[in-house]
C-alpha cells in the first residue's frame, strides 16, 4: 500500500481512508464542496462513500495495492 497522504483523495478509484479522524475504511469516494463560515471563505471538501450516505471528512488516505 502507498504512503498516507493528507491531500484531497482521488474519486476515480478505490482508496483506503481515515473517516472523520476515527475509522479506517476502503472504497470509492465522491466529493461535495461545503462552505464553512458566514463569509464563505473557508471552503473544504466533504465526501460520501459510493455516492450515498452522510457526508464526512477524510483525514488522510492512501492507494490500495
Amino acid at each position: 500500500m502507498g504512503e498516507w497522504q493528507t491531500s484531497n483523495p482521488p474519486t476515480d478509484r478505490d482508496v483506503e481512508f481515515e473517516r472523520d479522524g476515527r475509522t479506517i475504511e476502503r472504497g470509492r469516494l465522491t466529493s461535495t464542496p461545503v462552505s464553512q463560515g458566514s463569509d464563505h471563505t473557508d471552503q473544504r471538501r466533504q465526501y460520501r462513500l459510493g455516492g450515498e450516505g452522510p457526508l464526512f471528512d477524510v483525514t488522510r488516505w492512501r492507494e490500495i495495492g
